[in-house]
């Protein structure tokens, strides 16, 4: 229980300094020219799959909070969209009027913050090098492919260095039975 209070009381103080930054910048007057960005990592997985480290390819290792405040989008909205941390940079880059002089491995997300319906990410690959293998973080690439993927919705495709695979659909989407 104390491990669990003090990550709350780690997360009471992050949203303490969100809302002093805000606060300040408009103190400042400076909130209407400001965006503010918020992410996270993923956590811990605390005994899912029987497993602590997040280095895996589950939907719980892979996904992480992001949220974006900016001027230009006064109305919160959310968006169902798979997006990427590759993301970012594109988005703050068009959010501040600039054009990277290297071509982007992300998109801007600007797109997104609006009503428009996009021809948006219908999947994405992602990977884990493990440089001092821990027991339980893998070396993994993994396919994993989105809700609006036409062939082959919500499917998770996992190759470990170990020649080990597993292979989940959206029809068990706590990811314990592998179809592989």
């Amino acid at each position: 229980e104390s491990v669990f209070r003090s990550r709350l009381e780690a997360l009471r103080a992050v949203d303490d300094l969100v809302g002093a930054v805000v606060s300040a910048l408009g103190d400042a007057a400076e909130l209407g020219n400001t965006v503010v960005v918020f992410t996270s990592d993923n956590g811990f997985l605390l005994g899912d799959h029987r497993l602590s480290h997040k280095s895996y390819a589950y939907e719980w290792s892979l996904r992480v909070p992001l949220v974006f405040r900016a001027p230009s989008q006064p109305v919160f909205r959310t968006s169902d969209e798979t997006v990427t941390n590759a993301d970012g940079a594109p988005t703050l880059a068009a959010m501040a009027g600039i054009l990277p002089g290297r071509p982007a491995d992300g998109r801007s997300l600007q797109p997104l913050l609006g009503r428009q319906r996009l021809n948006w990410r219908k999947r994405f690959l992602a990977e884990h090098v493990e440089e001092f293998q821990m027991a339980d973080a893998p070396t993994y690439v993994a396919g994993r492919s989105t809700a609006r993927s036409p062939f082959t919705p919500n499917q998770l495709l996992v190759d470990y260095q170990s020649q080990e695979r597993e292979h989940y659909d959206g029809t068990d989407p706590d990811q314990m039975r592998s179809l592989h």
